[in-house]
């Protein structure tokens, strides 16, 4: 993460509530600044690579943490990536939009999620898939962290041209 990044730690004191908070400005404008990506893939991108953060931010471990979404709809690959140090990276490979535009459904057309950790130097891989069947990534991840990890989780995620950001809040 560059200037301008925040990645942001909470608890509420008497609730048994945690959270994290991540804005992405100088990292994310790097990401896409040699991409031409239609309004709406570049909005997803951006949620990903937010998602990574939080993710990444919440978990103690030194690798990388990766979100890769693959499906039938004009969005075919979106992957984004953070490590332990907050390096973030992220691609999307996707097909010409409608004319129309297109909503979160249409855009990933079904599919799957996974989510890879990878440990450091040869350590152990974990890597838990959920289908993305409501087209917003959010509820993919939401659905990871109660089947994987049983842990109820909420996740708001949103990205423009100038800035990505999310919030994480688990119980």
């Amino acid at each position: 993460m560059s200037g301008g990044d925040l990645l942001h730690r909470f608890l509420f004191e008497r609730l048994p509530i945690r959270g994290h908070l991540v804005r992405l400005d100088a990292s994310w404008r790097a990401a896409i600044e040699h991409h031409e990506y239609p309004r709406a893939v570049s909005d997803a991108l951006g949620e990903a690579m937010a998602a990574s953060v939080l993710m990444a931010g919440s978990l103690k471990f030194e690798g990388r943490l990766s979100l890769q979404f693959e499906g039938p709809g004009p969005v075919r690959l979106l992957l984004a990536q953070c490590s332990h140090r907050h390096a973030i990276r992220g691609v999307a490979r996707h097909d010409e939009l409608p004319a129309g535009g297109t909503g979160p459904a249409s855009l990933f057309g079904g599919g799957q999620l996974a989510v890879t950790i990878e440990q450091a130097e040869g350590g152990d891989r974990y890597q838990g898939v959920v289908p993305l069947d409501q087209g917003r990534l959010a509820a993919g991840l939401e659905q990871y962290f109660e089947r994987s990890e049983q842990l109820p989780s909420r996740l708001v995620l949103t990205a423009t041209t100038d800035r990505a950001a999310g919030l994480l809040l688990q119980r």
